[in-house]
């Protein structure tokens, strides 16, 4: 019987692997498309996904919380990198299931669009929570996307960690929103930053909503410091949404700095953020923004709860409830 020799061995297994096994080689499984989406579980395939932007257009699910506490290393120092990017935007769908990724380390100091995504254009991301992200940027810094282009829809995500942007736009979930959708979402990253900066979105520049979310960081640095949107010049309406942590900044706002459309019932903590006035929102008190009644319009069967055992007191959202309790400082009980 003919044997093989090493070379012929070494070349049948990567014959194999390639044709055989390509998929499952592949991320943890799946082939990309929505009904068979890749599937990450591990920072490695977390970071192939980052590394291979032929994929960026695909369909991924998460099937276990991931570690990143790895990136710190990454690249030099410099950490992740983001996926999507001005060249080639993530266009795909990412379905987190509820499930987090924790420590993300991203420290480019002279770059721009950074976050785990770094430009998205009619991308669905949904059901994750990005917990103790540290993120260092030029401008367009996010937790969840650094800058929505076009028609990007964001659903039930959670993040929580510390945003540096030393120019512009950099906010808890998005830096900047340009068109599509935000709903369900809540952030209580420490935000900084030198102009246009939010604890929620950062700026706002085209047509959307942003509906049922709200901040929870302190946001500080100079122009346009909004408790959940630092600009809003853009037609997106903003509905049902709070803010609580504490303003500083040459040109602050409350809720919002600067506010160009609608803004509808949406309020601010004047005691926690040491701001009693602001364009967009209503301002309240502590006592009252724990206090159901304050938001008389709001869904609390179905979206919206209330218990002063349940996020300090304040309203909190239904649909998070598991993923708040795995993030670290945004736990819900």
């Amino acid at each position: 019987m003919k044997k093989f020799n090493v070379f012929q061995c070494a070349f049948f297994l990567g014959v194999l692997f390639l044709f055989g096994n390509g998929v499952l080689a592949q991320y943890g499984g799946g082939s990309g498309t929505s009904g068979d989406p890749y599937q990450i579980s591990t920072l490695s395939h977390l970071g192939q996904l980052s590394n291979t932007s032929s994929h960026w257009g695909s369909h991924f699910i998460q099937t276990a919380d991931i570690d990143a506490s790895p990136t710190v290393d990454w690249s030099g120092g410099l950490g992740f990198i983001p996926i999507g990017n001005n060249s080639s935007s993530f266009s795909g769908s990412y379905d987190g299931q509820g499930f987090t990724i924790s420590g993300l380390f991203i420290d480019r100091p002279s770059e721009t669009e950074l976050g785990l995504f770094g430009v998205a254009v009619g991308a669905v991301i949904q059901n994750l929570g990005v917990e103790n992200v540290n993120i260092t940027g030029l401008q367009y810094v996010g937790g969840i996307v650094g800058h929505v282009n076009n028609n990007v829809s964001i659903t039930n995500c959670i993040t929580s960690g510390v945003l540096v942007c030393s120019d512009s736009f950099v906010g808890g979930l998005t830096g900047s929103f340009a068109s599509g959708s935000i709903a369900n979402s809540y952030s209580t990253c420490t935000v900084s930053g030198f102009q246009n900066f939010g604890g929620g979105v950062a700026g706002i520049s085209e047509g959307g909503t942003i509906s049922n979310c709200y901040s929870r960081g302190s946001v500080s640095g100079g122009d346009f410091a909004g408790g959940f949107v630092g600009y809003n010049a853009g037609t997106s309406a903003i509905e049902n949404c709070y803010s609580t942590g504490q303003v500083s900044g040459s040109f602050v706002g409350g809720f919002s700095a600067f506010n160009d459309y609608w803004v509808i019932n949406c309020y601010w903590d004047i005691n926690t953020s040491n701001q009693s006035s602001g364009v967009g929102g209503t301002g309240q008190t502590t006592t009252a923004m724990k206090t159901q009644s304050t938001f008389n319009s709001w869904d609390f069967n179905t979206i919206w709860t209330i218990d002063p055992a349940i996020n300090d007191g304040y309203p909190a959202l239904q649909s998070l409830e598991n993923i708040c309790q795995a993030v670290e400082g945004t736990d819900l009980i």
